[in-house]
């Protein structure tokens, strides 16, 4: 910003003479902000061409920079904003700008410069700027939102060879010729099986072609017929008792695993909103904002950390879920919920849902109930268990894992609960009975999402909430009701006998 005094300065370089503004009293016609008359040298229009930000004291004068802009110097209508605002004059803040004023006036080309850093900047902003202003205070809470996406280190990717083989095959840049690769192989790993490399090189190549789904193969990796078992994953299938094999078709104690966790870019003032899929490569879907960027040039790295914990993986029965998905009530009680979720994301500039199944909000509000009574049995904190939910027309499975750099993720006090088989049906059956009454009753368990923008159906902080941190939807699609059946509410309970 710069104030009346100094601004000459830069008003003669538009060929506006001193003398041409002190004959023009009037500050912007009839118009006076805040409803009354402000002198001449207390009000401006700010004059934004992309990072370009000068003060004009009335309107014919920004008439006339503008027009100079667009035939002089190249700006298109679009690239030139403005608004009016007023000020105090305020000499400290003048003298800092008489020299930059100086500067750009006096210096040859000095506005062609100008407006060439201006459209660098705009090369960064244009993207993640709507062209609306908001007044915040610093410390506000909506002023950075991160976005990060993560993945588990899962085989074949965590085996050490294939990260090796990574490192070393990225670094051709020319991709390396098939009647080469046995010399090659041979001679940069000499004693290592050369079909296990050529393995490793042909997933590398496969990821050209098309970039996996990481929620489908994390699934696969649990549901695998073996057990698994290397650096950074470790996962042993346990027994189950029939009584609970009603509900659960697997039950998998993830001993070992490692988090990562990259970060993309952050957000302002909107909160990024992901699909539920959670496909994270999915750009059709994507985000409600567009993240700015972390760097102002283009890189091919991400600033991430990775965190190792330990985990439990639990699938429905498919058999079950199927009928109890055909059930009128559970179909009228999802629509409702996803519905008002879909028109929720919609009001936010994101597409609404397509293709979702009760499943979805079934696993999500299970997940919540399991780390709720998992934190209490394992003496966690709330905070240090997250939840994964892997949902579709073929996946039904949900995992809750501990992914902190604390000691919360070394303790092995989740695996602990899934052996012997009668534990772990008490710490499901527990978390699921202590749903069945809230203590906000009868308005939790009444509660519409679809005159509210509450997109919760039976949930509240008192009954299926988590923390922010553990949480994927940010506490949305949850519902006690598709959980087990709730009094003097219709039978849609998948933990319930059909009644």
């Amino acid at each position: 910003m710069c104030h009346m005094d100094v601004f000459q300065f830069l008003l003669s370089a538009f060929g506006i003479t001193r003398e041409e503004a002190l004959r023009i009293p009037s500050p912007f016609g009839d118009y006076m902000p805040q409803g009354s008359s402000i002198p001449p040298d207390r009000f401006y229009v700010e004059l934004a061409a992309y990072g370009f930000s000068v003060e004009i004291p009335n309107a014919e004068w920004w008439a006339r920079m503008a027009a100079a802009l667009r035939s002089s110097y190249g700006f298109s209508d679009q690239e030139v904003r403005w608004f009016t605002m007023h000020a105090e004059l305020d000499a400290d803040h003048g003298d800092e700008f008489r020299k930059h004023a100086l500067e750009v006036a006096e210096s040859p080309g000095g506005l062609s410069a100008l407006r060439e850093k201006s459209l660098a900047m705009a090369e960064m902003v244009k993207n993640v700027w709507n062209g609306r202003l908001y007044a915040l205070q610093r410390g506000a809470s909506n002023v950075y939102f991160s976005v990060v996406r993560s993945a588990l280190s899962i085989p074949p990717w965590s085996d050490p060879l294939q990260a090796e083989v990574a490192s070393w095959w990225g670094q051709f840049r020319i991709p390396l010729p098939v009647e080469l690769w046995g010399d090659v192989i041979r001679a940069r790993f000499p004693d290592k099986d050369e079909r296990r490399v050529r393995e490793c090189i042909a997933r590398l190549e496969d990821l050209k072609a098309g970039r996996p789904s990481i929620r489908r193969e994390e699934y696969d990796a649990f549901v695998a017929d073996e057990d698994q078992a290397s650096n950074y994953f470790e996962a042993r299938k346990q027994s189950i008792l029939p009584s609970t094999g009603k509900f659960l078709s697997r039950l998998v104690a993830v001993a070992r695993l490692r988090e990562v966790r990259a970060l993309l870019g952050f957000t302002r003032i909107d909160a990024p909103e992901m699909d539920p899929t959670m496909e994270i490569f999915n750009e059709e879907h994507g985000l409600t904002v567009t993240p700015a960027p972390i760097s102002a040039a283009p890189l091919d790295w991400l600033p991430a950390v990775e965190n190792l914990g330990e985990g439990v993986f639990v699938r429905l029965n498919l058999a079950r879920l199927a009928g109890w998905e055909n059930r009128a009530a559970v179909k009228r009680r999802a629509e409702n919920l996803l519905n008002a979720y879909s028109a929720w994301r919609q009001r936010r500039g994101l597409q609404a849902l397509r293709g979702q199944r009760p499943r979805l909000i079934l696993l999500h509000t299970l997940a919540h109930l399991l780390m709720r009574q998992m934190s209490l049995d394992c003496g966690y904190s709330s905070a240090s268990l997250r939840e994964r939910i892997y949902s579709d027309e073929t996946m039904a499975a949900l995992l809750i894992y501990t992914s902190t750099p604390d000691s919360d993720g070394s303790l092995g006090g989740l695996v602990r609960q899934t052996k012997p088989p009668e534990k772990f049906e008490g710490v499901l059956l527990s978390s699921v009975e202590l749903a069945r009454v809230c203590s906000g009753d009868p308005l939790c368990r009444e509660h519409d999402p679809r005159r509210t923008e509450r997109l919760n159906g039976a949930a509240c902080h008192a009954c299926a909430m988590a923390s922010e941190t553990s949480c994927e939807f940010g506490n949305r699609l949850l519902d006690r009701a598709l959980v087990l059946n709730l009094p003097n509410e219709a039978m849609s309970g998948y933990f319930d006998d059909d009644r």
